[in-house]
């Protein structure tokens, strides 16, 4: 019969466990690489997104009627004023 372990040696388990371990190592390699292809990470923010998501909650105020025209136009002024210049 062979006994308990049917005929695998020490090399045999040894190999069994690195297959495991580089099987366990590809799924989790490939849930993070789709996670980051289907856009679940966030990175931190490109300065003309931040300037552009600011604008636009100025422009919602504004809408909304809790900036006058006065205000809001200093707002913009000094929010392009700080616009990062973008190297083409």
């Amino acid at each position: 019969m062979g006994g308990w372990h049917s005929g695998w040696g020490g090399g045999d388990w040894a190999l069994m466990g690195l297959l495991m371990l580089t099987f366990w190592s590809m799924v989790i390699v490939g849930i993070v690489w789709l996670a980051r292809a289907a856009g679940m990470t966030h990175g931190p923010a490109k300065p003309e997104d931040r300037h552009n998501r600011a604008r636009h909650i100025l422009d919602e105020r504004f809408a909304r009627g809790e900036l006058t025209k006065k205000s809001t136009a200093g707002a913009v002024t000094r929010l392009l004023s700080t616009r990062p210049h973008l190297v083409h």
